[in-house]
């Protein structure tokens, strides 16, 4: 009887492992990506396979949030950026829960979403999604209620920003939640421009290191 090559097994095995260990195919760079509702420019660092979605403030730039995108590892995240379709609630809470479904659209198990004021606010809309895996929450508009939100959850403000804003949020909301806030009245996003700058960078980073 002729002996049968385990050879073409090995292989199917192989290539079953590289599969399931596999980052998702995406991208990197500044590219248009569709999504229901229009055409949506997004910027991407990194392909790990841990997403976080940076939602800006109002006024905000893309770049408010490159301290930390450069602090991020590149092998555990993929860090995208995004331009609003307009400067209101009702839009940047559409934008920021099509960007996660297309993210999962393209194999991503874990996401993040870090917002700053009205993105922290939009953040809202995919915090009890199974796929999201944490929120990062500054300077949070009015409204927001995380009290059945059970992923993690860290409120960040200045002394003369949202402060009790924040406070509150994170009194009523489910645990596990952290609160730090900082000196000064800088907002959301532009704590990023302070002396603030390493010490938040590595708040945010340290609580982004416990996600499974």
């Amino acid at each position: 009887m002729k002996k049968q090559s385990l050879f073409p097994a090995i292989v199917l095995v192989l290539i079953l492992a590289a599969c399931q260990n596999a980052k998702p195919a995406w991208g990197e760079g500044e590219f248009a990506i569709e999504i229901p509702s229009r055409t949506m420019l997004v910027e991407v660092h990194g392909h790990g396979p841990i997403a976080v979605i940076m939602a800006n403030t109002m006024t905000g730039s893309l770049h408010a949030w490159s301290p930390l995108v450069q602090a991020a590892d590149p092998e555990r995240y993929t860090m995208v950026n995004f331009a609003y379709t307009k400067n209101d609630l009702s839009s940047t809470r559409r934008d920021v829960s099509e960007l996660s479904a297309h993210l999962v659209s393209v194999g991503y198990e874990k996401i993040v979403c870090a917002g700053g004021s009205m993105g922290a606010y939009a953040c809202g809309t995919v915090a009890k999604e199974p796929t999201t895996v944490g929120l990062v929450l500054l300077a949070g508009q009015e409204g927001a209620d995380y009290a059945e939100v059970t992923v993690p959850k860290l409120f960040i403000a200045a002394e003369g920003d949202f402060k009790g804003e924040m406070e509150l949020q994170h009194q009523y909301a489910a645990e596990p939640k952290a609160i730090k806030i900082f000196p000064g009245a800088a907002h959301a996003t532009a704590l990023f421009a302070t002396e603030s700058e390493e010490e938040l960078v590595n708040l945010i980073m340290d609580f982004l290191a416990e996600i499974p």
